[in-house]
């Protein structure tokens, strides 16, 4: 967050305004269709589009996922311990995972 907020600093105090920043290719042009996120959801014609019955097939899939999600996560936290000269709060660090 302090990398783009000091860009926008450094333009405002340098007087360069965001019209110049752009023609500069410093910062990206706006869009010209602001909505296509929308247009992407009506391709789908709303939700009548999707695939509901493939959906059961991939609750197997995703439960594997966070298990070696999950696992993985552990060995990384036993990685970095290691590497530690105190002891570590695994359950604080894997309680950290679960946040992000």
């Amino acid at each position: 967050i302090a990398m783009p907020l000091l860009f926008f600093v450094v333009l405002l105090v340098s007087g360069v305004s965001l019209d110049t920043a752009r023609d500069g290719n410093w910062i990206p042009q706006p869009e010209t269709h602001p909505h296509a996120g929308w247009e992407t959801f009506q391709l789908y014609n709303g939700f009548r589009n999707i695939a509901w019955h493939v959906l059961p097939s991939q609750i197997v899939h995703v439960v594997c996922l966070f298990f070696v999600v999950a696992f993985g996560s552990v060995l990384d936290i036993a990685a970095i311990q290691t590497e530690q000269p105190t002891p570590l709060d695994s359950d604080g660090e894997m309680r950290m995972i679960g946040i992000s």
